[in-house]
């Protein structure tokens, strides 16, 4: 279940380099790699990485940036409107960041949460979030010939990513970076049939302990699946899209988990 850690973090101050088009009916932005024009031919070779979002959305300058950062490193990278203006706002994250010392000012930013995280639940769920991303996979899939399609989740697009895992013909490699929303463990891992990789915080009220070994215990059944699960130590659920660039430490487990997210989908055939 989400919970008021989903909108812990830090808004990034840059601005994507990528554009937004039409997908499959969906707005989605789109960052492509330098040395390949947005075409068919020049997609035999690469990989579609399709990012599902935390409930911030697309718009939010963290996934266009992870986007570029994706292309950057040769991939073709989609990041779709999830939401259609319902997502949460994101100054929410700067409300409870500046108030964190102030119980009147976080009490304020948290009952902003409250006030808008029901209506956020009854317009969106994880299986519309997996038909919008199935989608845009099926439009660009026409329109292009990729060698390989992953999906990479966070926080609520990070159940949704663990939603396309379950299907057999969606994406080719998942990763899922401390899932949230209505994910249920062990239930949902044992319906995965795609290789998956778990992104998980040391410090998430979602997945504990007992949750991560459960997933753990889950994927070990599953020898035919490749499958990985990394807990990252100091940090917090959200860290991985939302953690402070200012932070060493922080800063330093978000570029791993990048970094493996790639290591993980290049590892697939």
């Amino acid at each position: 279940m989400s919970s008021i850690a989903c909108c812990k973090g830090v808004v990034e101050s840059g601005v994507g380099t990528g554009r937004v088009e039409q997908i499959g009916g969906h707005s989605a932005y789109v960052a492509w790699p330098a040395e390949n024009s947005n075409d068919g031919e020049s997609a035999n070779k690469l990989t579609l990485v399709v990012i599902a979002t935390d409930i911030f959305g697309f718009t939010l300058p963290n996934s266009r940036l992870i986007a570029d950062r994706f292309a950057s490193r040769g991939f073709a990278c989609v990041v779709p409107d999830l939401f259609n203006g319902s997502e949460m706002p994101a100054d929410i994250m700067d409300s409870l960041e500046k108030n964190g010392n102030s119980k009147f000012g976080y009490a304020k930013a948290f009952l902003r949460f409250l006030s808008l995280f029901p209506l956020f639940i009854l317009r969106n769920s994880s299986d519309k979030g997996c038909t919008i991303i199935t989608e845009v996979i099926a439009a660009l899939n026409v329109s292009h010939s990729f060698e390989k399609v992953a999906v990479q989740g966070y926080c609520w697009g990070g159940s949704i990513a663990i939603k396309i895992a379950q299907k057999p013909d969606i994406a080719d490699v998942v990763a899922a970076a401390h899932p949230g929303g209505m994910i249920k463990i062990p239930g949902d891992i044992e319906l995965i049939q795609k290789p998956i990789y778990f992104v998980l915080a040391e410090i998430d009220n979602q997945i504990g302990i007992k949750e991560r070994e459960k997933i753990k215990n889950s994927l070990a059944k599953k020898q035919q699946i490749k499958s990985k699960v990394d807990w990252f130590e100091g940090v917090e659920h959200g860290f991985a899209v939302r953690g402070s660039t200012s932070d060493p430490h922080v800063n330093a487990q978000k570029d791993k988990a990048f970094e493996a997210s790639i290591e993980f989908f290049n590892s697939q055939n």
